[in-house]
């Protein structure tokens, strides 16, 4: 019996420094923050669509280095901007009214995080953030997969095709293409 896992998708940045001595907004020894579109009912839903679930940007510090115990899959994207500044890296977001989404519900799960992801890194790489195609298998490649729990599927089936279910953002946002990759967010 195959076991659902949550597919939700996240961008890990690490600082170049641990921070010491913290603050309330980053404790002692973070060495970075994991970026995510987080589920939130308290954004406004539009009237007509009731299949729509609030979502708001999350920034959460992280204190530990090294793989994570709970990805199925991850991938490095190095960062091109040399002594880039957090508020920096998160310029592409705000300037493009990023921060409020809405997810896709099917009643069950709610969809959308992956592409909210899409756009960002494209964002990014667009601003000469990041170069998200430098990896044997791109971001976006990644990103048109769900990935299946090891514990419970041969390793030649970790993963299916699956075409990435838009969300929408709640502010004038303008989607940008992904250059040979269309057919995965229609």
């Amino acid at each position: 019996m195959l076991r659902r896992v949550k597919n939700h998708v996240i961008l890990k940045v690490y600082f170049k420094h641990e921070i010491h001595g913290g603050s309330p907004d980053a404790p002692e020894r973070t060495v970075g923050i994991r970026v995510s579109m987080e589920t939130d009912a308290n954004v406004p839903l539009p009237s007509t669509n009731q299949s729509l679930f609030g979502g708001n940007l999350k920034l959460k510090t992280f204190t530990y280095r090294g793989p994570t115990r709970s990805a199925l899959k991850v991938v490095n994207i190095p960062i091109l901007a040399r002594d880039i500044t957090l508020f920096q890296f998160l310029a592409p977001v705000k300037e493009h009214h990023m921060h409020r989404f809405l997810f896709v519900s099917s009643g069950r799960d709610f969809m959308g995080c992956r592409d909210f992801i899409t756009q960002l890194v494209r964002r990014l790489d667009l601003a000469g953030i990041i170069d998200p195609s430098s990896e044997v298998e791109s971001v976006y490649q990644v990103l048109a997969f769900r990935y299946l729990d090891p514990d419970y599927v041969d390793e030649h089936e970790l993963r299916e095709l699956n075409r990435i279910d838009r969300g929408m953002f709640v502010q004038s946002y303008v989607r940008v293409d992904i250059p040979g990759h269309s057919h995965l967010c229609p």
